[in-house]
């Protein structure tokens, strides 16, 4: 009976760190792609305003 509520435990824990790794990983993806999209919207930003420039 010990044995079977240790690895009722381990599973738990290991169902635990899953889920916990799947946050982190789709965590940073939406991080990395507001970090492009900010990129992107700067750099069209920064041209844009090179081309309408007086200077």
């Amino acid at each position: 009976m010990n044995q079977e509520s240790q690895a009722v435990a381990e599973l738990q824990e290991a169902k635990e760190t899953l889920i916990g790794r799947i946050f982190s990983v789709v965590g940073s993806g939406i991080f990395f792609i507001g970090s492009f999209i900010a990129a992107v919207v700067a750099f069209k930003t920064y041209t844009r305003l090179l081309q309408t420039s007086t200077l």
